[in-house]
């Protein structure tokens, strides 16, 4: 992770939260793509959801079903096939 990002608060705020902060609330945290599950996991399990952000961009969501299904599926590949 960069330099500003930490554990706690993520890498930092969005423009795009920013403008929409008011109506939505705090903003979740958020990593770069390239953060590893090691240091998001401790965050997910005290959040929804947290933000994958580069450049200022949302790239995508990660929430803890999606790390449950991740795990589900490396686990038992023939019962939940591949994607």
């Amino acid at each position: 992770m960069s330099p500003r990002c930490s554990t706690t608060t993520g890498c930092g705020r969005t423009a795009f939260w920013k403008r929409r902060a008011p109506i939505v609330g705090p903003p979740p945290p958020t990593f770069p793509p390239s953060a590893l599950l090691d240091e998001v996991l401790p965050v997910l399990l005290e959040k929804e959801v947290v933000v994958v952000v580069e450049n200022e961009r949302l790239v995508g969501t990660l929430t803890k079903i999606d790390v449950l299904d991740f795990i589900a599926q490396s686990l038992w590949p023939a019962r939940w096939g591949t994607r």
